[in-house]
């Protein structure tokens, strides 16, 4: 092996030095730089006074003296069955887990204790969860750097500087770690926190595998790391194997240069096994103490919208389907930047990702080592291939199949193909041919593993949240577009006669998106009515009131549909402002016969050109083809249109709503105005099925809610009547103060002191969120007759 001068080291080091500081510094700002440019919201704090996630109210309930996050609502326990769906909607914890009168997480305790909770006892504030997320994300890139730098100078010092540059990269941006920063962060600080901890146990392997170190202590650190990867994310426990291969050679090795005798000889096996036996064991007595069986995390009683009870979540049937969906499934592309759309089903990593067939050449550098370095370095080789084998396997069982789940497959295995990329370029040191064409071939799937990633990354929103790169590479496909002479429009026109004979029925007359998809279908009620309506593949459906439409009579019918535009940052709106754009995205219209049927304000699934489907849905709908006459079909270019309102909060709104499709328990938004730290929410929300319950959520404060009031006719338009009174209604001194009060069919449903935000009336929205609050992002109804108060100041 050749000798490597202290001199020698400086540039890896350096380079070491200078990646792990840019790409920390990237993670730390990496929700600012994704999510400001499209939201146009204030970066979210690190420190704040109450937790935003389910980790900080772990914290909190350790604090507390208890295991579980909160007592459920006393009405749980009198439930015939607390875990049928339709029976706990009013008292639903989203993702949170009910047993014997109390709310649990299934998540992992284990970042509450290691970050949350020192924080909270010193401080008295909470962190954050997108800090976790960073934080556990930077040491875990650190010690995957510095592990990859150790094997190089120890195994592989014949690979060039530029294999170890090319290896970091991919470990920092290749790799789909940046899917860990999309919200909610609670489930992504977890799965960090995981793989910080395996690489924990890598690193300890490595140490361990070093001739002179102290070797059971470092086998107990790796079984220590172990156990804690396991405990922080179940799925990872066949990964525990990784611990074998360097315990088997250390157990062989000779001690101080003689046999192994006596206590020596079972110190490796008691160092392997008794941190990860302890730690298991107490991950089995949380269980026992919450769930009354030391193998249940809380997954069977999860509250998920179904019941969970009946699912084989875990079993090796799903093995052969669910290792090809995470090697080999493509997704579907589009034609804008970042040209792929994520709808949160798995991608083939094998496929996707191609970097990782790197670890094929790990094999390369099995006799690359001195004959008494190669056992240590197969070991550690083995135990790199174990940690994504491993979690591909359990991840396999599983009943889902989630893209962020790919997180966990691809990060362990682009370390092992950073490794191999090492291997190869050492075993053909003497061979510049194949190193030149193992340096092209190298950096081309680098970077598309960089470019897949980033893709990936910038899909969250609808639109892509890197506007200046979509920008660019949006450029070219314009230029094809106008040459090509491709309409852009938000609207269209159908010149139609309606079918007969399909009372009872639905048709599609215009659908966009693949598996999320949007539809605007036509619903036969009888011989001569039909009513019109739009479904929102996560909402429902939402219908006009009836219309006497007898068939055989030609009908225009225009609809304006937000998800016909192209992406925000298209050329084509480029002269267009910000608000001007998002009210031509967020635009549900249907007109017939110049009668307005629906009209307001929706958000809609990704979609793209190519995805835009006029008289049928995709196959997955449950709308069929439509069935009558499409005589003409016009498509309506692009325009501007002026904002509902003149002024905000000018007197207040009134408008009608029809309650449908509504979800107990949950909250829907009817208007939103301004952002995050200077605008308000006003939410409905349905405790029960005869009553509703109106807030506010204002500012980065806190939501005030009235009391429930009583329903007296579901299927009826109900008025809903929103006041502002303020003692400057010119809103330009906020401090003046002044009252909101909320009617509903003439009950007051909310009264509450209020000192609204200027905004204009750009930024005002009806049935949708505008910045994230705690509710729905769509109402689940109609809203209708929508007109603007006159001013009433105090």
């Amino acid at each position: 092996m050749a000798i490597i001068r202290p001199s020698e080291s400086l540039l890896p080091r350096a380079v070491l030095l200078l990646f792990v500081v840019a790409v920390g510094g990237l993670y730390f700002s990496w929700h600012r730089l994704q999510f400001l440019p499209v939201l146009n919201q204030p970066s979210a704090p690190w420190v704040i006074k109450a937790p935003n996630g389910y980790n900080g109210a772990y914290a909190k309930a350790l604090l507390n003296g208890h295991l579980y996050l909160k007592e459920a609502p006393p009405q749980m326990a009198k439930l015939e069955d607390p875990y049928d769906p339709a029976q706990y909607g009013p008292y639903y914890s989203f993702d949170l887990s009910y047993y014997h009168g109390y709310i649990y997480s299934y998540f992992s305790i284990a970042p509450a204790l290691l970050l949350y909770l020192p924080w909270t006892v010193l401080t008295g504030s909470y962190l954050s969860e997108q800090l976790g997320v960073a934080l556990f994300m930077t040491l875990g890139f650190a010690l995957s750097a510095m592990l990859l730098v150790a094997v190089r100078r120890r195994y592989l010092p014949g690979s060039p500087c530029w294999t170890l540059v090319t290896g970091l990269f991919v470990l920092a941006l290749g790799n789909f770690s940046l899917l860990l920063f999309w919200p909610p962060y609670y489930a992504q600080v977890v799965q960090s926190c995981a793989r910080f901890f395996q690489v924990a146990a890598l690193g300890s392997i490595f140490l361990a595998l070093q001739p002179g170190r102290r070797t059971n202590f470092w086998l107990g650190a790796a079984s220590l790391a172990t156990g804690m990867m396991v405990v922080t994310r179940p799925i990872f426990l066949p990964a525990v194997l990784l611990l074998l291969p360097a315990w088997f050679v250390v157990a062989r090795r000779p001690a101080g240069g003689t046999v192994r005798a006596g206590w020596a000889r079972f110190a490796p096996l008691v160092a392997t096994l008794a941190p990860l036996t302890v730690i298991g064991l107490g991950q089995m007595w949380l269980n026992y103490v919450r769930f009354d069986s030391p193998l249940e995390f809380g997954t069977t009683y999860q509250q998920f919208g179904e019941d969970l009870r009946d699912v084989v979540q875990f079993s090796p049937a799903y093995i052969p389907h669910d290792v090809g969906q995470h090697l080999f499934r493509l997704p579907t592309f589009v034609r804008y930047f970042p040209f792929m759309m994520y709808q949160a089903e798995s991608v083939g990593a094998w496929v996707m990702l191609p970097f990782t067939w790197m670890v094929l050449l790990l094999p390369l550098g099995w006799r690359a080592q001195s004959i008494a370095d190669r056992p240590a370095f197969r070991a550690l080789a083995v135990g790199l291939v174990i940690a994504p084998a491993g979690n591909l396997l359990m991840l396999s069982c599983y009943y889902l199949t989630v893209v962020r789940h790919e997180v966990d497959v691809v990060m362990p295995l682009s370390l092992a193909a950073a490794v191999g990329l090492l291997a190869g370029a050492h075993a053909w040191r003497e061979q510049a041919g194949r190193r030149r064409s193992l340096a092209v071939i190298a950096s081309l799937l680098a970077a598309l593993n960089f470019a897949v990633s980033v893709s990936f990354a910038a899909t969250y929103p609808n639109q892509a949240a890197m506007p200046q790169l979509a920008r660019l590479f949006n450029a070219p496909v314009y230029l094809w577009e106008k040459l090509r002479g491709t309409p852009f429009y938000n609207s269209i026109r159908l010149e139609t006669v309606l079918p007969s004979g399909h009372t009872g029925t639905s048709e599609a007359l215009a659908s966009t998106g693949t598996l999320d998809s949007d539809t605007v279908y036509v619903h036969y009620l009888d011989a001569d009515h039909v009513a019109f309506g739009f479904f929102h593949a996560e909402l429902g459906a939402i219908e006009s009131e009836p219309l006497a439409a007898p068939p055989g009579v030609k009908h225009i019918i225009e609809i304006v549909l937000g998800s016909f535009c192209p992406p925000a940052v298209h050329p084509v709106f480029s002269q267009w402002t910000r608000p001007e754009i998002e009210r031509a995205q967020r635009q549900l219209r249907i007109t017939v016969d110049g009668h307005i049927l629906l009209d307001q304000n929706m958000k809609f699934h990704q979609s793209s050109p190519g995805r835009i489907l006029i008289g049928h849905a995709p196959a997955n709908s449950a709308y069929g083809k439509y069935s009558g006459q499409l005589r003409k079909l016009e498509q309506i270019p692009l325009k501007r249109e002026a904002p509902p309102l003149v002024g905000w909060p000018s007197g207040g709104v009134a408008f009608d709503l029809q309650l449908v499709n509504r979800r107990l328990g949950r909250s829907d938004p009817l208007v939103s105005t301004g952002g995050r730290a200077k605008g308000d929410t006003i939410l409905i929300s349905y405790p029960d099925n005869d009553h509703v319950q109106f807030s506010i959520e204002h500012g980065a404060l806190s939501r005030a809610a009235g009391s429930p009031v009583p329903i007296q006719n579901d299927q009826r338009a109900h008025h809903f009547e929103l006041r502002v009174t303020s003692a400057d209604p010119s809103g330009r001194n906020q401090a003046a103060g002044g009252n909101l009060t909320i009617m509903f069919d003439g009950q007051m449903a909310l009264a509450q002191p209020y000192a609204p935000f200027p905004v204009s009336a750009d930024s005002v929205y009806f049935g949708i969120q505008t910045f994230p609050v705690a509710a729905e992002p769509i109402f689940g109804g109609r809203i209708s007759n929508l007109q603007l108060l006159a001013p009433n100041p105090n």
